[in-house]
């Protein structure tokens, strides 16, 4: 059975939860919702964007083309098994986490409050800026790190080739090891 490219299809919704079931190839897609859950189990073959004020986000065995846009005021995001070419995540309140998930060039990842956890975690760079939370878990390949964190404690790897790992966090601790 052959699977069809369905177009851009844009969701719009106020309150509910939007379930994106496995089995569908999209060539862009972009979710906005006020308030209520999101699940995405699909392929893209460009871009997916997915924005929501209060809610949680599961994006789960997917490949995107593209880049990879996720945003929420308040709400855990959690990605698993995801391929994409770059990484956005922004989150005001709430957890991160990134499981078996590779990116092909960057993540940029800013949260207000909230832990952020990597398992078995890779971008070629890593950029992570956390107001409050600790920052930890395993990522795959070598990085050059710079980790700060101004009441916490940091415990990376003192490696000094491959790509930036840049993580800082003003209250949390920072630990990071390989896979």
């Amino acid at each position: 059975m052959s699977q069809e490219l369905i177009d851009k299809i844009e969701f719009n919704t106020k309150t509910g939860d939007i379930n994106i079931d496995k089995g569908f190839t999209f060539d862009d897609v972009i979710v906005n919702n006020s308030t209520g859950d999101i699940k995405f189990d699909s392929n893209v073959t460009n871009d997916l964007t997915i924005k929501n004020s209060t809610g949680d986000i599961e994006i789960s065995n997917s490949n995107v083309g593209g880049n990879l846009n996720v945003e929420t005021s308040t709400g855990d995001v959690e990605l698993t098994g995801v391929k994409c070419n770059k990484l956005d995540v922004a989150v005001k309140t709430g957890d991160i986490e990134l499981d078996d998930t590779l990116v092909t060039t960057d993540l940029n990842l800013k949260s207000s409050t909230g832990d952020v956890d990597f398992d078995g975690f890779d971008a070629a760079n890593i950029y992570v800026t956390v107001k409050t939370g600790d920052v930890r878990g395993t990522i795959l390949t070598s990085k050059i790190f710079i980790a700060r964190s101004e009441t916490g404690r940091v415990n990376v790897p003192e490696t000094i080739t491959g790509g930036i790992c840049k993580i800082t966090t003003s209250t949390g601790d920072i630990k990071i090891s390989y896979k």
